[in-house]
């Protein structure tokens, strides 16, 4: 497994990380990827009023900020203190590298040492995509490499906090009967 993706945009952000050598490219792109899939975690969980959601969710509003998504979803549950964490690492990372105009890499001091720190890579149990039938190299990315480099530890650990999200949100949005209740990811309601 590579990502875990279902929507179209997605994909071809995607394919820009796998083949750009930007540090910086790579940790804004992934991180906002990560960002939208933690809006939709959140979404799936609130009642459905489109204009409230909107100005809670916008930019200026509460839940505007990257690292407030993160809190609140840790506090409604959809994961642990160590996703949480990770999570807010990511966001760190993405905005010194948009916001830091100096050149900077996944081996600059306070990013290296960001990503050094990001557990969900070494973590036991490691997240897999629930789901019948879909083989076990296809639920979840292999263990991190002990040579890998920070880049590859940061983009791994995106993939698995993207996969913690998903299955996280499946289990709100899936019916007794197995069947979608609700949209999550773009996907359609069976």
């Amino acid at each position: 497994m590579t990502w875990l993706i279902s929507k179209d945009d997605h994909r071809e952000a995607l394919a820009e990380i796998e083949q750009t050598k930007s540090d910086r490219a790579t940790a804004i792109v992934a991180a906002t990827f990560l960002e939208a899939d933690l809006r939709n975690a959140l979404e799936a969980r609130l009642r459905e009023d489109e204009k409230i959601i909107k100005k809670l969710f916008k930019p200026t509003g509460p839940l505007g900020p990257f690292q407030n998504k993160a809190e609140l979803a840790y506090l409604m549950g959809i994961y642990d203190a160590g996703i949480r964490d990770d999570i807010i690492s990511v966001a760190s990372i993405r905005n010194m590298f948009a916001h830091v105009v100096k050149p900077l890499t996944f081996h600059t001091r306070e990013i290296g040492k960001l990503c050094r720190g990001l557990r969900i890579v070494d973590s036991d149990p490691y997240p897999q995509i629930p789901g019948r039938g879909l083989p076990d190299e296809l639920r979840s990315p292999p263990r991190i490499e002990p040579n890998a480099s920070l880049r590859e530890r940061f983009i791994l650990s995106i993939k698995l906090i993207t996969i913690a999200l998903w299955a996280a949100s499946h289990d709100h949005v899936l019916g007794p009967d197995g069947r979608a209740k609700r949209k999550w990811m773009g996907e359609q309601p069976s």
